[in-house]
């Protein structure tokens, strides 16, 4: 079987497994990387380049073969970020970056944001006299809003929960430690406490996390997976704690956590939140090329901040960085630790809460850096695409479709956000993934949905009122000229003269100037 996925993709996947032991570094298909990373620069940069000369030297002094797991992960970690280039030759970010990330008044913004929702939540007003609090400086102001604290906290209408913050560690301490400084840089104190379960590193981070007071340290003899790993930090949390799952391989930015809280407590019906990213291919996705790492930092400062429309609902939350509400996921089986060692442990999570009737919401403005990377056409299967095909199945018999059918797919690419009225109509809607995006995008969306698999409907974002029947049933003549856009999901299950029939009784409904989008990237203008 063979897997199309993008470089970048295709890179972290094989950097993730090589760090989890869930591939040899001797399957690294180390020469097979390096031709493409190549023939990808020659056609978006050029040969006659400073930087094709640099790529092209470094590969030549790279063996196809023989590397150990180290000198492999390296490498491409070198790949991804030549991979990065190519994808932002084309790109200038012209984002402006202060230098002081920390200023003396930042407080005053959430001391006056406090105000706003003193009256309409409470959970929130407490959290902002929180952050307001640990940014404060002035010992005086410090003192009055720890007594504002501390009387809304006595009222007993508070049920805001501190964060067990859960990192599975294998390996890799120098992106650990960097990890946890960002925790204690950017978070308050008693609001957190970390808890890491490390799978029997051999590089020496497991005695750094013992001299750690603030890390409470659980120790396997054998590499457990994800899934295990988590569900044993979750298993030795403080009972009420809310959960927040955390890669390793990521640092919070300013007000990161806080706004993921914030999201967590906007509703008893939330279940989860998730940040956002400079890379993972998904919804979380937030494009953004810095050279320099604490610029990342630094975005992150600007990016974290009060914003009219921060929520975005969603059918599935990455797991890179996931806040879990614990009452929500007290009531589910934790992660399946039939996906070990990982992969699609996310998604499962994901549709737990959801079919509890729990919301899932990606929190736009709380920006995480995450230092995997992401760019391929296609590689043949080894070790790690055999790991995604095995639990992407799992998935499929578990929930009975396809898991890649929870994401919007290729769809945000070519329907862009407008104010305008917008009318569109979706064959195969699955669970109303691409519904909630474009409803986030685009405020006076009309939305038509259709879909024959029944399995959907306990996950199904409630607003799209997504009609589930037998296509052969529909009578598409009642939309006369009514659709911008029609979107068919699933378009390579079709053949070419089923095509052309749906297309067929689908024509009416366009409007003049309408466009039907196959969701394999191949759009047919009406």
């Amino acid at each position: 079987m063979e897997i199309s996925m993008n470089t970048k993709e295709i890179l972290i996947k094989l950097k993730d497994a090589l760090i989890n032991n869930a591939l040899d570094a001797g399957d690294v298909p180390v020469n097979d990387i390096k031709e493409a990373l190549i023939a990808e620069y020659t056609v978006a940069i050029g040969k006659d380049t400073i930087e094709y000369n640099r790529l092209f030297n470094y590969c030549s002094l790279i063996p196809d073969t023989g590397l150990n797991k180290n000198e492999t992960i390296s490498f491409i970690d070198r790949m991804i970020n030549y991979s990065i280039e190519i994808s932002n030759h084309t790109s200038v970010n012209t984002t402006e970056l202060p230098d002081n990330i920390d200023p003396y008044e930042q407080y005053q913004t959430y001391l006056e944001l406090s105000e706003h929702y003193k009256t309409a939540n409470i959970n929130q007003y407490y959290l902002c006299l929180e952050n307001a609090y640990f940014h404060c400086k002035d010992a005086k102001t410090k003192q009055e809003i720890h007594d504002k604290m501390t009387a809304v906290k006595n009222s007993g209408h508070v049920t805001v929960k501190p964060a067990s913050i859960v990192i599975v560690s294998y390996n890799c301490m120098y992106l650990m430690q960097k990890c946890i400084e960002s925790i204690r840089n950017y978070c308050y104190k008693p609001s957190y406490e970390i808890i890491v379960v490390d799978n029997a590193s051999t590089d020496g981070v497991t005695d750094w996390l013992e001299q750690q007071p603030d890390i409470e340290l659980i120790k396997s003899n054998t590499n457990l997976g994800f899934p295990k790993g988590c569900n044993i930090g979750i298993l030795n949390s403080k009972k009420e704690n809310d959960i927040f799952l955390l890669n390793n391989d990521t640092r919070l930015t300013p007000n990161s956590l806080f706004w993921l809280r914030m999201g967590l407590y906007k509703d008893e019906e939330t279940g989860a939140t998730g940040a956002i990213c400079n890379y993972d291919g998904t919804l979380q996705y937030h494009e953004l090329f810095f050279t320099a790492l604490d610029d990342y930092i630094r975005y992150g400062y600007i990016n974290n901040v009060p914003m009219k429309n921060a929520y975005e609902e969603c059918t599935i939350l990455c797991g890179f960085a996931m806040m879990l509400k614990r009452q929500a996921l007290d009531k589910t089986n934790l992660l399946d630790e039939n996906l070990s060692p990982g992969y699609y442990d996310d998604d499962d999570i994901s549709m737990q809460l959801r079919k509890l009737g729990y919301r899932l919401y990606v929190c736009h403005n709380s920006f995480i850096y995450h230092a995997g990377s992401q760019s391929f056409g296609t590689l043949p299967s080894d070790s790690i695409l055999n790991i995604c095909s095995r639990n992407r199945d799992y998935i499929w018999k578990k929930w009975g479709f396809d898991p890649l059918n929870n994401s919007i797919g290729n769809i945000f690419k070519m329907i862009y956000a407008t104010a305008e009225p917008l009318a569109l109509l979706e064959i195969n809607a699955h669970n109303g993934a691409s519904y909630a995006h474009l409803n986030y995008i685009c405020p006076n969306l009309r939305y038509v949905g259709y879909e024959s698999n029944l399995s959907y409907i306990p996950l199904t974002i409630k607003e799209a009122r997504i009609t589930y029947t037998d296509y052969d049933n529909i009578d598409f003549c009642q939309y006369n000229k009514e659709f911008n856009y029609i979107i068919i999901n699933n378009a390579t299950e079709y053949s070419e003269a089923e095509r052309n029939s749906l297309y067929a009784r689908l024509y009416g409904c366009l409007k003049a100037d309408g466009q039907l989008i196959w969701n394999d990237n191949t759009p047919h203008n009406d």
